[in-house]
């Protein structure tokens, strides 16, 4: 039986990392479109039910989340290496704070402009 050696290839990481956050761009998209659809869906019982208010809005900060991880990696991907420009467009404290190692909360109470429908 033959064998093939594998041939080891350097990866370039500034390329992976664009890949990445444009895929993050396509989820987050992906997610908004979802958000919009069960919104729209099941209006009246969002109307009637806060909690299933509150759970529409987290689906709302997981897209915002999302989009700022695909800009940090876009950023991250141009080769800034610099704390300012890496948290320069980001609109979550969430994603700004893990560019600073700084603890934070992960949830949709943050500081953040919550997109509502």
């Amino acid at each position: 039986m033959k064998t093939v050696a594998a041939i080891e290839t350097d990866v370039q990481v500034d390329t992976i990392l664009a890949r990445v956050a444009d895929h993050m761009i396509h989820l987050a998209e992906t997610l908004a479109s979802t958000e919009t659809a069960v919104a729209k869906h099941f209006e009246d019982v969002l109307a009637q039910d806060d909690n299933a208010f509150q759970d529409v809005q987290n689906l709302d900060y997981l897209h915002q989340s999302m989009t700022d991880t695909a800009a940090l990696l876009n950023t991250l991907g141009r080769g800034y290496r610099h704390q300012a420009a890496l948290i320069q467009h980001l609109k979550l404290e969430a994603t700004r704070a893990l560019v600073r190692g700084e603890p934070a909360e992960n949830n949709s109470t943050q500081a953040g402009d919550i997109d509502l429908f």
